[in-house]
Order: structure tokens, then sequence, then C-alpha cells
């Protein structure tokens, strides 16, 4: 297994523990942190669009 599978392995379950704990917050009526604010190295492409999707959920 290359040095490339294993951080793509690895970054994909970030983004998913990720994920799930903004789906924790909202269970809670709590709001995730703004995409902004986000550690840089979970900025990809799936959490963007996850986000363009939680925004939309949020808004009245």
């Amino acid at each position: 297994m290359g040095d490339e599978k294993i951080n793509d392995d690895y970054i994909q379950r970030q983004e998913n523990l990720w994920i799930i704990h903004c789906e924790n917050f909202l269970r809670k009526g709590k709001i995730p942190k703004r995409w902004e604010e986000l550690p840089q190295y979970i900025k990809t492409e799936r959490m963007r669009k996850y986000y363009v999707e939680l925004k939309k959920r949020l808004e009245p």
C-alpha cells in the first residue's frame, strides 16, 4: 500500500469523523464551526459539498 493510499484513507476517516461531529452538534441544537474556522487539512471537496448542504439545511 502506498503512502498516498494511506493518506487518502486518513483524510476520508477525518472527514467521516467531522461529519458525525457536526450531525451530533445539530441534534443537540448547536451549530458546528463555520467553514472558515475549519482546520486546513479538512477543507476537502467532499467537506465543501457537505458544508454547502449544511448551510441550506440551517437557513430558515
